[in-house]
């Protein structure tokens, strides 16, 4: 974790109270791990048992609820180890021991469908999934296992939960979603730029997007991986889940007002936490996302089509000129911060306009050309107020650039 004092931990470490306990810990740790391993290479012999059994049948699971709760007292104490997870998901899938009847299963437990239509019992509960994984995460906020497992527990409830109307099922999950935001928002609290985390955020935007897509059967193609795909033509963001869904069965795109609204929000967030911390650069990366979702969505708020090239590029140097004065404010704050300069080279490039051949109109395509050289020349004049703010000759601050990227060779214009 940021900001943590590595000699104070180190010398922490070299305590030998502090050995001797942790030593204890390790030996009970393997204990119990060795205990888990057992059991579960037995349940897979019982479950092999009962599968070659004529009709098969699924071996009973008293001994489950023992062993999830076995599973999280060592996962409170570590949570990442990867293979303890996947061993608490083959448990909680399985059908429950003392299930009750599926007219009252509601309160006690979340139900799935089979594919024959049956509702089947299981050992998963929401509720105990997000209360683990937050305690876990209490304890470690970048243990990679945590948050996959959170992930997974909150799409299998998508996908499996089953309310009585429709209404209380969106309410249902729009609550479940601003929850998960709020708890976002409380680690990036702790840690800025704790990039699981934002990933988690936009793994829960993900699910914002989709489920106006997603109907109450939990039958309908809707990925729910953590992909930005139906926000348009292209992925913007990758999945996060392997889901094996064939795309040609998918979704369709959700309309655009409906995209509108959570992009803005998203936007506004990231500004937010830019300017508590200009060395975020997670939420510069994420920033760098979203940008061409707010460019259509202000083409679509000013009743501009991108045929329009002339009036769409003007919208886009608009944008980017906002964007150029945050990095201003930015690299005079922290010169020497390396995200704020990411982030200025890559506006640079987004605003950059296509080459002449790719334009219809070439009047249009001069003037965006001269607009963008405008641009250009305003930065060069605002990296001149920098180099003499902090003193810097020309040749001082070219040594220093060069040094730190060697390919860097300014053009004749910018050294007069």
């Amino acid at each position: 974790m940021h900001n943590q004092n590595r000699a104070e931990y180190k010398a922490r470490m070299a305590d030998p109270a502090v050995a001797a306990k942790l030593a204890g810990k390790a030996s009970q740790w393997t204990a119990l791990t060795r205990e888990l391993a057992s059991r579960r290479c037995a349940a897979g012999t019982a479950t092999a048992a009962a599968a070659a059994s004529s009709p098969p049948e699924v071996p009973p699971s008293e001994a489950a609820v023992s062993t999830l709760k076995m599973i999280e007292k060592l996962l409170t104490v570590n949570p990442d180890p990867a293979h303890l997870w996947n061993h608490r998901r083959e448990l909680l899938l399985l059908p429950s021991a003392d299930a009750p009847s599926a007219s009252a299963s509601a309160d006690a437990s979340e139900s799935s469908t089979s594919n024959a239509g049956a509702v089947v019992i299981t050992n998963f509960a929401l509720d105990d999934e997000l209360k683990l994984t937050a305690a876990c995460l209490q304890r470690n906020p970048k243990a990679y296992a945590a948050w996959f497992h959170r992930k997974w527990a909150v799409r299998h409830w998508f996908l499996t939960s089953a309310p009585d109307a429709a209404a209380t099922s969106e309410e249902q999950r729009s609550a479940l979603l601003q929850t998960e935001l709020g708890l976002c928002a409380s680690f990036l609290d702790r840690d800025e730029r704790n990039f699981h985390c934002w990933n988690y955020r936009r793994y829960v935007v993900a699910l914002m997007l989709e489920v106006s897509l997603l109907g109450n059967d939990g039958e309908n193609g809707v990925r729910l991986d953590g992909s930005w795909k139906s926000v348009g033509d292209t992925i913007v963001m990758g999945p996060q889940l392997a889901i094996d869904i064939d795309d040609d069965k998918s979704k369709g795109h959700l309309a655009p007002e409906t995209v509108e609204e959570v992009i803005r929000s998203e936007f506004e967030y990231t500004s937010q936490r830019i300017e508590k911390n200009f060395s975020n650069c997670s939420a510069f990366h994420y920033r760098s996302k979203l940008i061409d979702l707010v460019l259509e969505a202000d083409l679509r708020e000013a009743g501009i089509s991108r045929n329009e090239e002339g009036e769409a590029y003007q919208i886009r140097l608009d944008m980017a000129r906002g964007e150029l004065e945050m990095v201003q404010s930015a690299v005079f704050t922290e010169p020497d911060d390396q995200t704020a300069w990411w982030y200025h080279r890559f506006v640079l490039a987004w605003a950059r306009p296509k080459s002449l051949e790719h334009w219809t109109d070439q009047d249009s395509a001069a003037e965006a050309m001269e607009s963008f050289a405008e641009v250009l020349e305003e930065e060069k004049e605002s990296i001149r107020e920098l180099m003499d703010a902090e003193d810097m000759s020309f040749e001082d601050a070219f040594s220093f650039a060069s040094k730190q990227r060697p390919v860097i060779f300014p053009n004749m214009g910018f050294q007069r």
